[in-house]
């Protein structure tokens, strides 16, 4: 683990040598991080002390929070349980954008995902969701020689949403290609949407700790180029809503269910607008460990 630590602290060092250089623009930006940073920590404190007046006032009207087996509280049923949560330490990761913000702790167990939005009244708490930190070794996905005849309509072609925005057809569209740029492996595609700062974390041991950056996946796309082989297809989609947020920020929640068998999951990404284009800044998903087993006919490449 403390491999990973250090890879994040340079990471950060990285950037922070970055904000350092920029304009009095990224000093605000800075400054706002810091204002976000500071309403995730009152809003642990008043969790921790049960105070749902602050707990509340800190929340947006559809926040959600979905804990470590995957179950998702609203908003109203948080309040009313508050003694059944808890943030067990600080943030290791926080990021602020022009309307969304990402606070995530990557050391701890559970790990977790505070995604926050900009309200004319300031930050508020829009999603919550703690994975946990797989105890296996990594153990990755074997790679399969490329099939001609294998075919993948969800997530490749479609998913079962269909968008109301240009933001979200835009989104759609673009990350549509990505999941095929990962089963036909094209590093130079996948990057283009893919924040530098990207990281994807789940609780399945495929993963070294849960977590990958974007140099790491990119590395094992070019690896799968070179060997001319690939993986199955990304994992289709049952279920998926997408949340505008100040016209430069996306936050998609979805379920998807294993394309080889296995309970269904919960997934959240954060998209943001920036250089012309979309990218997607965060992925991180969760096993809802109290549904069935999908059914792997069900799951095959469509």
């Amino acid at each position: 683990m403390k491999g990973f630590v250090t890879r994040v602290l340079v990471v950060g060092v990285v950037f922070g040598a970055a904000f350092a250089a920029m304009t009095g623009r990224a000093v605000a930006a800075a400054d706002d991080e810091m204002v976000l940073f500071r309403a995730d920590q009152s809003l642990a404190q008043a969790i921790g002390k049960a105070d749902k007046t602050a707990v509340g006032a800190l929340l947006d009207e559809n926040f959600e929070w979905t804990d470590t087996n995957g179950k998702t509280w609203t908003r109203a049923q948080v309040l009313q349980n508050i003694a059944n949560f808890k943030i067990e330490s600080e943030a290791d990761w926080t990021h602020s954008y022009a309307h969304v913000g990402v606070v995530l702790n990557i050391h701890h167990s559970p790990r977790f995902a505070h995604i926050w939005v900009k309200r004319p009244a300031g930050w508020r708490a829009f999603v919550y969701l703690d994975t946990p930190i797989p105890v296996a070794p990594a153990t990755p996905a074997p790679l399969h020689h490329y099939d001609e005849n294998s075919v993948c309509n969800n997530p490749c072609k479609t998913v079962p949403y269909k968008p109301t925005t240009a933001a979200d057809r835009a989104i759609i569209t673009t990350w549509l290609k990505a999941k095929i740029a990962e089963w036909h492996p094209d590093p130079d595609v996948w990057t283009i949407p893919t924040g530098d700062e990207f990281l994807i974390i789940n609780d399945l041991p495929r993963l070294k700790d849960g977590i990958a950056m974007k140099a790491e996946r990119v590395a094992q796309l070019v690896k799968a180029k070179e060997q001319g082989v690939v993986g199955v297809p990304g994992d289709p989609v049952t279920s998926m809503r997408m949340t505008d947020i100040g016209g430069d920020g996306v936050v998609i929640v979805s379920h998807h269910v294993p394309r080889n068998g296995g309970k269904p999951y919960y997934n959240i990404r954060v998209w943001v607008y920036r250089d012309g284009r979309w990218q997607i800044v965060v992925s991180q998903q969760t096993t809802i460990k109290d549904a069935p087993p999908a059914d792997i006919k069900s799951t095959l490449p469509m």
